[in-house]
């Protein structure tokens, strides 16, 4: 092969250990085995090898690691951009840390371009690495780096130079973010636009003409050791007119699920939501151009399930019922998941989901608090949530609901509303629901870190170091400990694997192997013995016998 036009980096790694850190003390919140998560198809195979630790590791580890792992879409996106637009040579990297022996091997083929998304990866210092394996490895390469980690932080250093930033010490903004402080990685460009498409194609194709770009809208760079940042300005939505050519995609970068965004931007403003300061415009994609990439998904990778990346899928009943039945009529055999609001959701629109492939739909519920919801301005009540959630499980679609401990005006009693709140999932309808718990978080373009939000709940502090009125930082810690210690309607989920998928609430073993691995987790928080977690793992043991030994089953 020739010389490569470009490589194109979507994240570092994939990573989704959820712990939390309090007095000193790690509490993880889902079951280990030497730092192996026990997913449900690592159980299983630990199981098949009758508990052979050393085996299954081998067995486990014998998988290309891209195989654990979902695809994410801002790299495929770009590189088919790149592709169409540019008539470019492009190799694609989903994880440059897992996939470090394929990052050689394009290497390898002297890259002209790097182009690094920030969009996965939270730690500028992440990307200086991978920017400075890039250019030890190939002398002359320009690596360019945009996504939304960029676009945050030019927000966040605009608020800064308004002096309406408060409290988010400059030693912790330098490190988080870009903009401040000293360089952080020697790239030579960076996008920064809520978009970036239409200013990255144009960038490239200036410096192809030997064209000097450094007076490019939405450009940053360093001059010597000066930073110039160029005027920002606003860029067309290029994916509302744009299909990726699924045939052309590397198949080795294809994981256990395949990406799909039908629509951008949310008009909601949820207080803690940092997404509210990017100032997105919402844009749905034709329906022609999502069908084109949903049938070139199911005709080429058969058996691979979808997820709907956007972060609100559907803004009423209507766009839900519009999507599944256009689903439906095109006949098209794909499982799939999605993320979306619960008042969309009702019996009817429940068995349009499920008819239309559903498998598990994740839902924003944040807390089972009323007033808490309030507070978030969040529009939707914690009993139209459970009304969703029933709706969905009867017509066996999984849920998974998000929540956080510790936004301003919490106390022990909303938290415990909460926790009653999980309590009262069903247990005994064919879906199966899980959630994730973390501590609230104070984030730079957040509404509630503006200064008058702050002065309302006379909150001080940043990112996870914070007091208000009611709560402060360590006693939400605390609290989410004390919830995930005694939920037991719902289980926590292991996002990192495909067991979502595999598992299905009418099979009573597998609502029992949730069960149970998490009872072994909270037992070990608790303090349990090492003979009840023998009794534990022997449950488990006798639960995946019985799955090895009825055929009906789907392992």
């Amino acid at each position: 092969m020739e010389r490569l036009d470009a490589i194109v980096i979507g994240n570092y790694a994939y990573t989704d250990k959820a712990m939390i850190t309090t007095g000193g003390v790690v509490h993880n919140f889902k079951l280990y085995l030497d730092d192996y998560q026990c997913s449900f198809d690592f159980l299983r195979r630990y199981f098949k090898h009758g508990r052979d630790l050393e085996a299954t590791k081998a067995e486990w580890d014998s998988i290309p690691r891209v195989a654990h792992s979902p695809t994410f879409l801002n790299a495929i996106y770009i590189s088919d951009l790149l592709r169409k637009k540019l008539g470019f040579t492009v190799k694609t990297i989903n994880n440059f840390a897992d996939e470090i022996e394929t990052v050689d091997r394009y290497l390898e083929l002297r890259p002209r371009y790097g182009i690094i998304s920030s969009s996965l990866i939270i730690f500028p210092g992440l990307i200086s690495e991978i920017t400075d394996y890039m250019k030890e490895r190939v002398p002359g390469i320009k690596v360019i780096i945009g996504g939304t980690k960029i676009f945050k932080s030019y927000k966040i250093r605009q608020l800064y130079d308004r002096g309406e930033l408060i409290d988010f010490p400059l030693e912790w903004l330098t490190k988080m973010h870009y903009f401040f402080g000293n360089r952080k990685d020697r790239s030579d460009y960076y996008v920064v636009n809520s978009r970036g498409e239409t200013t990255l194609l144009e960038l490239l194709r200036m410096i192809d003409r030997g064209d000097d770009p450094r007076g490019l809208p939405n450009l940053a760079y360093y001059d010597g050791d000066e930073f110039v940042m160029n005027e920002v300005t606003q860029e067309p939505y290029i994916l509302e007119d744009f299909s990726i050519d699924w045939w052309s995609v590397d198949e080795d970068i294809i994981g256990f699920e395949i990406p799909v965004s039908i629509k951008q931007g949310c008009p909601y403003r949820c207080s803690f939501c940092d997404f509210v300061g990017l100032e997105r415009k919402l844009v749905t994609r034709r329906w022609n151009l999502v069908l084109s990439e949903l049938r070139a998904m199911s005709e080429r990778f058969t058996g691979k399930s979808v997820c709907c990346v956007d972060e609100n899928l559907f803004l009423n009943k209507d766009s839900l019922k519009s999507f599944c039945r256009n689903l439906i009529k095109a006949k098209l055999d794909i499982r799939w998941r999605g993320f979306t609001r619960t008042d969309v959701i009702d019996n009817e629109t429940a068995e349009l989901l499920r008819e239309s492939g559903c498998y598990s739909m994740a839902l924003g519920v944040e807390s089972g608090d009323a007033e808490i919801l309030k507070h978030m301005s969040k529009q939707v009540g914690p009993e139209r949530a459970l009304e969703a959630i029933y709706a969905l499980n009867r017509v066996g679609i999984n849920t998974y609901s998000t929540l956080f401990m510790g936004f301003p005006c919490e106390t022990e009693e909303t938290v415990q509303n909460t926790i009653d709140f999980l309590n009262s999932y069903p247990t005994n309808e064919p879906g199966l629901n899980f959630y994730s718990v973390n501590a609230f978080l104070v984030l730079p373009i957040s509404p509630v870190s503006t200064p008058e939000m702050r002065k309302k709940y006379r909150l001080s502090g940043y990112y996870d170091k914070w007091k208000h009125l009611t709560m402060d930082s360590e006693e939400a810690v605390r609290h989410v400990i004390r919830l995930f210690k005694e939920v037991h309607n719902c289980y926590f989920v292991y996002l990192d694997s495909n067991e979502n998928s595999l598992l299905d609430g009418s099979v009573p073993q597998h609502r029992e192997i949730v069960k149970t691995r998490q009872q072994i987790v909270q037992g070990r928080i608790n303090g349990m013995t090492n003979e009840e977690e023998a009794r534990l793992w022997d449950r488990l043991d006798s639960l995946f016998a019985t799955l090895e030994e009825d055929s009906r089953v789907r392992l």
